[in-house]
């Protein structure tokens, strides 16, 4: 692609390799889908919000965005269902956690370190009544 610098493949390349681990990651660390003998299978755990665009801020002025897709991991499909209920609270709260982050670790021309931010998404208190774990499914950056 004309315009595009050596470095910023680089970069591209780090961003897309950084998803893959996080997503190869959450995948290993779940449990397998049970039998159907009534268990809970693997979809009843899981919510994908939608996805997150943040302006990147440094001083008084925007210099890019941090585009994000979350998805929250709950036991069960009864907990999932609260997260729902709770989605507004929860992902008000994941936002205010990543402007919290973006404004301290990222920039529009460096690799976003995703288990950092996904400390900062997973930190305590919790935003809704039931236990969940927040899992970065894509992330991006753009200069701007």
């Amino acid at each position: 692609m004309p315009g595009r610098s050596s470095k910023d493949w680089d970069v591209i390349k780090s961003m897309t390799i950084f998803s893959m681990l996080s997503w190869m990651a959450a995948a290993s660390a779940s449990s397998p889908a049970p039998a159907p003998d009534g268990g809970t299978r693997m979809s009843d755990r899981f919510l994908t919000l939608e996805a997150i665009t943040l302006p990147l801020v440094t001083g008084a002025s925007a210099s890019g965005r941090i585009m994000l897709t979350l998805t929250v991991e709950a036991r069960d499909a009864e907990a999932i269902s609260v997260l729902r209920q709770h989605m507004p609270r929860l992902r008000a709260g994941l936002v205010a956690r990543a402007i919290e982050f973006d404004a301290s670790e990222v920039s529009g021309f460096a690799a976003v370190d995703v288990s950092r931010l996904g400390k900062a998404l997973n930190a305590r208190p919790p935003l809704v009544p039931v236990r969940y774990r927040v899992l970065i499914t894509n992330v991006r950056t753009e200069p701007g």
